[in-house]
């Protein structure tokens, strides 16, 4: 099955990890924009820029999403178009009808990592433990409501989430 893979979950949840084993097993990968653009701008917490923020993140997302290649290969995302609904709503907020202007069927499939057993402060990262778990099921909310599949990966190995997410996407 080809098509766009969207991996999502909350902080320090192993997202990141797993893409990059992805791409160095040869797999199409795009890289978080969220996270670019934290370490580009030293941001220490994009709450009280949250709406600059998220549309610079939303631009971004559709910008490197636009240079996949083909919709016929695999490609596998560190988070998607829609993460930053999760976080509008994390923080409180209205989210802005500008995700309402993308068709969530961009996505073949969403999976969404369990919260790991340790969380780790990467001097990126500025929520803790608790909001990990919170932000995983806004994403869950956030992605489902638009009519994309999402399967919960639990907390595993990182062999053992790239067999899982592979075996789903080309069955052995």
């Amino acid at each position: 099955m080809n098509g766009k893979y969207v991996i999502i979950g909350g902080p320090s949840s192993g997202k990141t990890t797993v893409v990059e084993k992805l791409a160095a097993l040869g797999y199409t990968t795009v890289a978080e924009s969220a996270r670019l653009i934290l370490e580009e701008t030293k941001l220490a917490d994009p709450r009280p820029v949250r709406d600059d923020f998220q549309r610079e993140v939303f631009r971004r997302q559709l910008e490197a999403e636009a240079k996949i290649r083909s919709a016929e290969e695999i490609c596998f995302l560190d988070g998607g178009i829609f993460d930053g609904s999760a976080y509008y709503l994390n923080d409180g907020l209205d989210v802005p009808p500008i995700f309402d202007t993308v068709d969530g069927s961009r996505y073949r499939h969403a999976f969404l990592f369990e919260a790991l057993d340790v969380f780790v402060q990467d001097g990126v990262r500025y929520q803790n433990a608790d909001s990990t778990r919170k932000v995983a099921e806004l994403l869950f909310d956030s992605y489902s409501s638009r009519g994309i599949t999402v399967e919960r990966i639990p907390n595993a190995s990182i062999e053992e989430r790239v067999h899982r997410i592979l075996e789903r996407v080309q069955p052995f």
